[in-house]
């Protein structure tokens, strides 16, 4: 059974993605490999080879007491955290309406795109997808956004 995708920092929308990712992922490896029937010790150290470089570049950055990186819920928490950073919902709000349909991307990838932004920004209502999608669909009789 292969381990979770690494969460990997890029950059700042991805990052969130990655983590949903991430997350969704390690959920489901858990409960397949039975890996909450280990000792915690056993179970972080799992997670902490499958989380990658990058984000154990980030929790030994953040010279963590002993007591934090002791607990899988923990650590999950301080990466989440850090992922995320401080929700600004103007600024994914603006990331969402200016998203359009890039040249070359199917529809059905552009709607997945927007459903992605939209959990990221709270907007996850199918009104706000469509309008999103009449908007910033490419037209392709004329090769350009509505």
């Amino acid at each position: 059974m292969p381990p979770p995708s690494k969460l990997e920092r890029t950059d700042r929308v991805s990052i969130k993605r990655n983590r949903l990712r991430f997350q969704s992922q390690w959920s489901n490896y858990v409960i397949a490999s039975r890996l909450s029937t280990e000792p915690e010790q056993f179970q972080v150290a799992v997670s902490l080879t499958c989380i990658g470089d990058d984000a154990n570049d980030v929790l030994n950055g953040m010279r963590l007491q002993d007591t934090e990186r002791d607990s899988v819920v923990k650590l999950t928490t301080i990466i989440s955290e850090y992922c995320i950073g401080k929700a600004n919902e103007t600024f994914e709000s603006y990331q969402f309406h200016k998203r359009n349909q890039m040249e070359g991307e199917t529809p059905d990838n552009y709607v997945t795109d927007l459903r992605q932004i939209g959990n990221l920004c709270n907007l996850m209502e199918d009104r706000m997808i469509r309008d999103r999608i009449v908007i910033g669909i490419i037209n392709t009789k004329q090769g350009k956004s509505c």
